[in-house]
């Protein structure tokens, strides 16, 4: 869940930066490459991905605005994925040199957690404590440096704000802290606020999935699926399959096993999988 949720917020970071106007031509061109990105992204292609955004950012003319801030965390959730984690930190780093702001310095704070830089996580996250009232981000801080009491206040807070995050993040601490059945409620109600992301519903459909609910694990599996193309689709579908076996469905795992190998034809255990089913 960690995982998922941090690569969640390393593309939800956008920054907001003025910049000059750009040609329209130019804007259009670098959303058509971000979007084929995107696309790369979700395929697996990370190295492709992350050639597009750069191709995007290319055609800025050294003007910075929106656009290159948002393509730039694109690339950084792309590097991220592919396990480049000195690449994301230096693009975070590209973007604090141009704005430093609570966003910046807890993605590049929670990008140094990854990377097991103690020091520089410290010292990012708690610039970015100082900087925000945001009372999720707070609880994001605390929650990476082990603060559970601090952390609960905050998600807390962000929950009765109207955050859906907030009892997304909630329902982790109460797992932590060994009380699954609230947890559960939590998450049932972050499905039920009508904005989880594709990342919550494969968090939340492993939830169900480790408890042996595999009727609920599908049904929050594919209502992902249904959001279309995201950076977890691939992994979506990886579980949409392991659920109809767990059902005893086999057909319908069969028929998802073909769907899913003609996106992701390179996927050699589900190959395996594939082979496995068509013999049963």
């Amino acid at each position: 869940m960690k995982k998922i949720k941090l690569l969640a917020f390393l593309l939800a970071a956008c920054l907001c930066v003025a910049g000059c106007a750009k040609e329209t031509d130019t804007s259009e061109r670098q959303q058509a490459l971000k979007q084929e990105g995107m696309e790369l992204q979700a395929s697996g292609d990370y190295e492709g991905a992350i050639a597009k955004y750069e191709e995007a950012l290319g055609l800025s003319n050294m003007e910075v605005g929106q656009e290159e801030i948002d393509l730039a965390y694109y690339k950084a959730s792309a590097q991220y994925r592919s396990g480049d984690l000195e690449g994301a930190i230096d693009t975070y780093s590209a973007v604090i040199a141009l704005k430093d702001d609570e966003n910046s310095y807890l993605g590049r704070g929670l990008l140094y957690v990854a990377a097991k830089d103690a020091e520089k996580a410290e010292e990012d996250l708690n610039k970015a404590l100082k900087e925000t009232d945001d009372p999720l981000i707070k609880g994001i801080i605390y929650n990476v440096v082990d603060q559970a009491d601090m952390a609960k206040k905050y998600f807390e807070e962000a929950k009765k704000a109207g955050n859906a995050e907030g009892s997304f993040y909630l329902a982790g601490t109460y797992e932590k802290a060994g009380d699954h059945n609230y947890a559960m409620i939590l998450l049932e109600e972050y499905l039920a606020s009508g904005s989880a992301s594709a990342e919550g519903y494969l968090s939340v459909g492993r939830s169900y999935f480790e408890d042996g609910d595999y009727d609920s694990a599908l049904k929050t599996f594919q209502a992902g699926i249904a959001l279309g193309e995201s950076g977890v689709f691939k992994n979506l579908m990886q579980e949409e399959i392991a659920c109809y076996e767990k059902l005893g469905d086999l057909e319908s795992a069969r028929t998802k096993a073909q769907e899913y190998l003609e996106k992701y034809p390179d996927d050699i255990v589900i190959q395996k999988e594939y082979e496995f089913l068509k013999s049963r």
